[in-house]
């Protein structure tokens, strides 16, 4: 039991990294979208 609890943090701490990552890929692509149509 403890060793499944165990796995699903790990599990879930993992997807939450992907997930900010994720997130600040994209906001930097988006950023530098926006600086181009700026000009």
């Amino acid at each position: 039991m403890a060793v499944a609890l165990a796995w699903l943090c790990q599990c879930l701490g993992n997807l939450l990294m992907r997930i900010h990552m994720l997130g600040l890929i994209f906001r930097l692509t988006r950023r530098k979208k926006d600086k181009q149509k700026s000009r």
